[in-house]
């Protein structure tokens, strides 16, 4: 089964991430979505944020199946790295 990891660098909006969805969930698998902080702010209030503001966007965008998707958060610290969560939630393809 594929699993594909989307990973959002732009601001957060639904019209972006619906088409990132419709892209990367074109086939059967499973889809979860990877915010990567921009340097400085507060990490966690802003990764807090990041996960609730993707969360939201999601349920309007999918409905119920949104339950199904992964929502990380990943910034540029060793540990929380983009690939750090690809290999952790065992991603077959990442795309962004």
């Amino acid at each position: 089964m594929s699993r594909t990891l989307l990973v959002l660098r732009g601001p957060i909006d639904a019209e972006s991430i619906r088409a990132s969805c419709q892209a990367a969930a074109s086939g059967p698998g499973e889809l979860a979505v990877c915010r990567l902080l921009p340097e400085g702010g507060e990490a966690l209030k802003d990764a807090l944020s990041a996960q609730r503001a993707i969360s939201s966007v999601l349920r309007c965008i999918l409905g119920a199946r949104a339950e199904d998707v992964a929502v990380f958060v990943a910034s540029r610290r060793e540990g929380d790295r983009v690939e750090d969560c690809a290999r952790l939630w065992g991603a077959t393809t990442v795309v962004g």
